[in-house]
């Protein structure tokens, strides 16, 4: 076998491979796509089935947001939002 023949041989081998490994990551970016779709429009539905957190769409009461707090034990501030007339109302963190 001449010299020329072995050089090709192991040039068509190592395409081989970076074909073998493209065609691997793209199958891969692929998959990952398609589940993120799939876990966003579960979520989307999720969402509509719960209905809305609290209060009503249509109501005009003003809202106001209260001090926030720490929660203990945790890096998150909490802080509740409360109806002009003082009722219990939604609470964020963030």
């Amino acid at each position: 076998m001449s010299r020329s023949a072995k050089f090709f041989r192991y040039l068509w081998r190592v395409n081989g491979l970076l074909i073998a490994v493209a065609a691997g990551a793209i199958a891969f970016g692929v998959a990952t796509l398609l589940a993120a779709e799939w876990d966003a429009r579960t979520a989307r539905r999720r969402e509509a089935a719960a209905g809305p957190l609290a209060g009503s769409v249509e109501s005009t009461e003003d809202l106001v947001l209260q001090r926030a707090q720490p929660v203990p034990g945790t890096d998150i501030i909490r802080a509740d939002l409360i109806g002009q007339e003082g009722g219990v109302g939604i609470s964020s963190g963030g």
